[in-house]
C-alpha cells in the first residue's frame, strides 16, 4: 500500500470513529427533544437570515457561510501541507493555519453546544457561542459535556472532542498568529516563546502551559478537525434529509 492509499485509509477510519460518536450524540439529543434537535441542526443565526435569504440552500448544505469559508481555506492549504517538497516547518505552519481556521468557526460550536444543551434540557440559542474566543467555546462545551455526564449520559464525543480542542490548544491561537514562537531548524518542533516567558515567571506548583508542539502532534490535530467536520456535515445532512421525508 503506497503512502497516499495508507493516508486515505487512516482518514476513513478516523472519520468512521467520529461518525459513531456523532450518531450517539444525535440519538440522545433527538430522544430528549426532537423539535430542539432539528432546530439545533438546521436553524440559521437570526442576524444572518436577513442578509442571506437567497443563499439559504447553500448555507444548509455547508452548515454556515462562515464555516464554508474555513473549509475553503482548508482545501487550498491542504494540498500544500501534504507536499513533501516543501520544508517540514512550512507544512506545519500551513496545517496550523488551516486547523485554527476550522477550529474557530462559530457555527459548528453552536450546533454542538445546542445539541448538548438539548440533552440537559437547556433552551435553544440561535447565536450560541458566536463571536466568542476559542477558550470560551472550549470551556462552554466541556461544561455542557460535564452536565450530560452528571445526568447519567456519558457521550463518547467527550473524549474525542478533547483531541481537537483542549486548554493547551485553545491557548495556542494567539501566540501562533502573533508570531510568538520559534521553529526548530528541521521543522520538527514549534516552541511557543510566549509560554516560555510565562513559565519562567510562574510560581512553583502552579499548572504550566504547554511549550512545544511536534510536527506529528500538529498533523494529528489537523487530521482530527477535518475528519470531525466531515463526519458532522455528513450526519447532519442525513438527519435533515430523513426529517424532510
Amino acid at each position: 500500500m503506497n503512502n497516499s492509499a495508507r493516508s486515505k485509509t487512516m482518514e476513513m477510519r478516523l472519520q468512521e470513529k467520529w461518525q459513531t460518536a456523532i450518531e450517539q450524540l444525535f440519538s440522545y439529543a433527538r430522544k430528549s427533544d426532537e423539535q430542539k434537535f432539528f432546530l439545533a441542526l438546521k436553524a440559521m443565526p437570526i442576524v444572518r437570515k436577513k442578509v442571506l435569504k437567497e443563499k439559504i440552500s447553500y448555507v444548509d448544505d455547508y452548515m454556515d457561510i462562515e464555516l464554508s469559508e474555513a473549509i475553503d481555506t482548508h482545501s487550498i492549504l491542504a494540498e500544500s501541507a501534504r507536499n513533501k517538497e516543501f520544508k517540514k516547518g512550512t507544512r506545519m505552519k500551513l496545517m496550523l493555519i488551516a486547523f485554527l481556521c476550522l477550529l474557530e468557526a462559530d457555527r459548528w460550536h453552536s450546533i454542538l453546544g445546542n445539541l448538548l444543551g438539548t440533552i440537559v434540557e437547556k433552551d435553544y440559542e440561535s447565536n450560541l457561542l458566536r463571536n466568542k474566543d476559542t477558550r470560551t467555546k472550549y470551556y462552554s462545551i466541556v461544561q455542557l459535556l460535564d452536565m450530560c455526564e452528571r445526568k447519567g449520559v456519558v457521550l463518547s464525543i467527550q473524549h474525542s472532542y478533547k483531541n481537537i480542542c483542549n486548554e493547551n490548544i485553545a491557548r495556542l491561537r494567539n501566540p501562533f498568529f502573533h508570531s510568538q514562537y520559534w521553529l526548530s531548524p528541521q521543522g520538527d518542533w514549534l516552541v511557543m516563546t510566549k509560554n516560555i516567558i510565562k513559565c519562567i515567571s510562574t510560581q512553583p506548583g502552579r499548572k504550566q502551559q504547554k511549550l512545544c508542539y511536534s510536527f506529528d502532534e500538529v498533523k494529528k490535530m489537523y487530521e482530527n478537525i477535518v475528519a470531525f467536520l466531515k463526519a458532522l456535515a455528513s450526519k447532519r445532512k442525513q438527519a435533515l434529509e430523513d426529517f424532510s421525508k
